[in-house]
């Protein structure tokens, strides 16, 4: 759970800079179109290898 929050926290904190905001935005627009498209078991793999690559960098 404490993966998820800091994981959104620095999400929003990159949303939140107005400089970055479409260029996220477009981004995470773009994941969400393929996560969509794409199988349900690809985009559960994915989501695991972020969390683990979100949790690997909080520990490191």
């Amino acid at each position: 759970m404490k993966m998820i929050f800091t994981f959104q926290d620095s999400l929003n904190q990159l949303l939140s800079n107005q400089k970055y905001k479409r260029f996220y935005s477009k981004i995470i627009y773009s994941f969400l179109i393929s996560a969509v498209q794409s199988n349900t078991i690809k985009m559960y793999q994915n989501v695991r290898i972020l969390k683990f690559s979100k949790y690997w960098n909080f520990k490191n």
